[in-house]
């Protein structure tokens, strides 16, 4: 495989079929985001989504589907008009210059736009400004424009603070136009207090891969291709461990899976470096360029981190670069919003890592100079058994020709005493049980388990940790299987609490996606809790979900859909009389968040318990 095939999947390029076909693990953001379009497309609300990823995490794939689905919309054919500018739009220096881009990605689907945009060209650029701005408008008329800009960061630097003002007068002014963008890192455009466009865009981190989802894209890939084989081999073990060897190559990048989608069923050593190598020599380039835009303390920053295999503490980094630790902690920070590191947190102290295991290999190729890369040599002993290692090793030896670099790479592999870096993170439980629940309340759950894993490894009677374990695992749970186990669950005790309920009130929310099946399930756990006198711990539990209702991330129809289905089913029972009035107060609010007038409408004690709900400080409402 060379160099140019290993970027073979190009999601702007691919059909919306073959997007939908190797989707995984997003989809209720890709429906939330198709939501929030078709809500500022039927709706006089302009909703605006900053999608926030490092390189090769699928920015382009979601925004690929997105595009694919909206336009498929037949109720929106005629009321949206959608512009999505390239990739790289190196050239914008002003809003006139954003305004010709927008004119150029509209005239793909109308060459008349061209003819009326040439005219532009005999004016001033005042003049032209002003001129496309009236254009635009005409051409938006009564639609919404959906414009699609990957990479703002990079358009914004292109734009300026007067460039990005006049963008965001001219949104204000016409209110027509809907953006969905993407960036690898949150920037001063939209960071800083004083920008144009600060608070602006939601904004929505993307999240890496875990192993599983990693297995479920590769399995994707391989139906896709009809590639019965690969499909096979990903049940084995085999398969397994060497998905978990990409794992560590790559994180949870998935662009990284779909280039080593290709030689997972490899055998040979000499087909698995090569690939792996071109791979190197495409991104190298990238790589070193990045470096150029960072100072001296940075890139000895970034070298350090490069170098170290497991993340470092600040008062290490400082150390290892002879600056004081309030250098160290204001350039990491600066590193940070670039993107280059990041952070992971565990009780008080702050660990630093590159933010792509990838940069850590590009960078070491010019150190290492022609030497066994380190990252390499800790995939291969994942991705092969020492058996198989010694056996190539052996195979080799006995060879009439030899490779010299494939006998470094195993030599160094089946050395277990090759270099290696000690990790510091701590060791004592409490760390692992505080991050856990810093990222249970994150919703983060997958890595809230792995840490309350790593706790109870360490103190296997921790109770507290058990239960919170517990509780994440009832809330990755399906509708189902929640009330399954909530049926079980009634049959043992006498009695539950309402945080026993919460979760299961919410996985039929997130779970079941079509609003129409929300009200007959309820009327199901409405019979059942009622025959136990339940149904005012029901009630606290629905109120105790509204903070998770009134979250961007939910339309307003949607939230309205659940509410009439609650509304339908226990209209008429004293024990709801307050959750309901709680719950259709809290999406007035979602309606004006920024209006806490709304809570006024409620009794003191009623606006208490709506405030903590919603997790509003008290010091923080101002009437």
């Amino acid at each position: 495989m060379d160099g140019a095939n290993l970027f073979s999947f190009t999601p702007s390029l691919m059909a919306g079929e073959t997007l939908e076909a190797i989707f995984v693990q997003r989809e209720a953001l890709a429906a939330d985001l198709v939501e929030r379009i078709r809500e500022s497309v039927l709706t006089p609300t302009k909703l605006h989504t900053l999608m926030i990823g490092a390189r090769g995490m699928g920015k382009t794939h979601l925004v690929s589907l997105v595009y694919h689905r909206v336009q498929k919309m037949s109720d929106l054919k005629e009321k949206q008009l959608i512009a999505w500018l390239r990739e790289e739009e190196w050239g914008v220096t002003s809003f006139l210059d954003l305004l010709l881009r927008i004119f150029r990605a509209l005239g793909e689907n109308d060459p008349t736009i061209e003819e009326q945009t040439e005219a532009l060209f005999d004016l001033s650029a005042a003049e032209a400004e002003a001129a496309g701005q009236k254009l635009l408008n005409e051409l938006i008329g009564k639609r919404t424009l959906l414009l699609i800009v990957e990479n703002l960061d990079d358009l914004f630097s292109g734009l300026g603070e007067q460039g990005q003002q006049h963008l965001r007068a001219f949104l204000q002014t016409y209110a027509n136009c809907t953006i969905l963008a993407t960036s690898s890192r949150l920037f001063n455009g939209v960071q800083r207090r004083t920008a144009p466009f600060y608070g602006f865009f939601r904004p929505v981190h993307l999240s890496e891969l875990t192993a599983a989802e990693a297995q479920q894209l590769l399995v994707n890939i391989a139906r896709l291709r009809q590639q019965t084989d690969l499909t096979e081999f990903l049940q084995t073990s085999t398969g397994q461990t060497r998905v978990q060897a990409v794992q560590h190559l790559a994180g949870g990048n998935p662009r990284i899976y779909m280039i080593f989608a290709d030689f997972l069923t490899q055998q040979s050593l000499a087909e698995l470096v090569s690939p792996f190598m071109s791979l190197v020599d495409v991104l190298t380039p990238y790589y070193q360029s990045r470096m150029q835009f960072l100072s001296p303390q940075q890139r000895k920053i970034v070298e350090l981190l490069c170098e170290k295999k497991s993340p470092q503490l600040v008062k290490t980094i400082a150390q290892r670069c002879f600056m004081s630790a309030q250098t160290a902690s204001s350039q990491l920070k600066e590193l940070k919003e670039k993107g280059y590191v990041k952070v992971e947190a565990i009780g008080r102290e702050a660990f630093y890592d590159i933010a792509e295991p990838l940069m850590r290999i590009c960078l070491g190729v010019k150190k290492e100079r022609g030497e066994p890369l380190r990252l390499i040599v800790d995939f291969l002993r994942v991705w092969y058994p020492q058996t198989e290692l010694q056996a190539m090793r052996q195979a080799l030896l006995m060879a009439p020709k030899q490779s010299a670099l494939i006998c470094r790479y195993l030599d160094q592999a089946i050395n277990h005493e090759a270099i290696t870096d000690e990790d510091p993170h701590p060791t004592y439980y409490k760390a692992w049980e505080s991050r856990g629940d810093d990222l249970l309340d994150l919703n983060r759950y997958e890595e809230a388990i792995a840490c309350f894993d790593q706790a109870l490894k360490i103190n296997p009677e921790n109770k507290l940790v058990k239960f919170l374990r517990f509780s994440v695992l009832r809330t990755l749970n399906s509708w189902a299987e929640n009330y399954k186990a909530l049926e079980v669950l009634l049959n043992e005790e006498k009695s539950i609490d309402y945080e026993v309920l919460e979760p299961v009130v919410w996985s039929l929310f997130r779970t079941i996606e079509d609003p129409q099946q929300w009200q007959p399930n309820v009327v199901k756990l409405v019979n059942l809790l009622e025959k136990r006198s339940l149904l005012t711990e029901l009630g606290v539990a629905l109120v105790n979900t509204i903070d998770e209702l009134v979250s961007e991330l939910i339309s307003l129809t949607k939230a309205a859909a659940w509410r009439d289905a609650w509304k339908a089913v226990v209209g008429n029972k004293p024990e709801f009389e307050i959750p309901l009035r709680l719950l259709n107060t809290a999406l007035h609010y979602k309606q004006t968040p920024n209006d806490p007038r709304v809570l006024l409408k409620l009794p003191a004690e009623e606006r208490k318990i709506l405030r903590q709900a919603l997790k509003i400080n008290d010091s923080a409402i101002h009437y």
